[in-house]
């Protein structure tokens, strides 16, 4: 039998935070085996810092912080790994399969970087968690203006996503 966390408890409070934790994490990842591992990290790496977390702090927040950063630090690591000539490479067969996340990952991030500033802005805090409310906020705008940012930019990074895929077949 599963022992359960106290109500009220840190552990308590991750645990119920681990459905918004897999949503981001199979967002950023677009794999749910790669979102496990994702999701396993960060709370080990939350786990292995709690000295770090301020006990009146937004543990969300916090959460997702250390998600996007153990993230970005696996997509610089695969970066690093891709940016290798693929003929001097020992893997000149082809890459794994469970390598193309890193691809896609790349596009979407050269992609992103080159959406207007403020669709880029408010685009990452979504992809943040962060909610439209907040953004809004934060931007000193009207909620329906924050949604239709979010919306252009995943169109325009859908239209760039297409065509780098038909790009790279061709």
């Amino acid at each position: 039998m599963r022992n359960q966390a106290p109500p009220g408890s840190l552990e308590a409070d991750i645990i119920a935070l681990l459905p918004a934790l897999r949503a981001f994490s199979t967002k950023l990842t677009r794999s749910r085996s790669d979102a496990d591992d994702l999701i396993q990290e960060t709370i080990a790496h939350a786990l292995g810092h709690l000295d770090r977390y301020e006990e009146n702090g937004k543990l969300r927040s916090w959460l997702f912080t250390i998600m996007r950063n153990v993230f970005i630090s696996g997509f610089n690591k695969a970066k690093r790994e891709i940016s290798m000539p693929l003929e001097d490479s020992i893997f000149s067969q082809g890459a794994p399969a469970q390598q193309e996340w890193a691809t896609d990952l790349r596009h979407l991030y050269e992609a992103a970087d080159e959406l207007p500033s403020h669709l880029r802005h408010v685009f990452i805090k979504v992809m943040e968690g962060q909610s439209y409310e907040a953004i809004a906020s934060e931007c000193g705008c009207a909620i329906g203006t924050i949604k239709s940012r979010v919306n252009r930019a995943r169109h325009q990074l859908a239209e760039k996503m297409d065509w780098e895929t038909h790009r790279a077949h061709h």
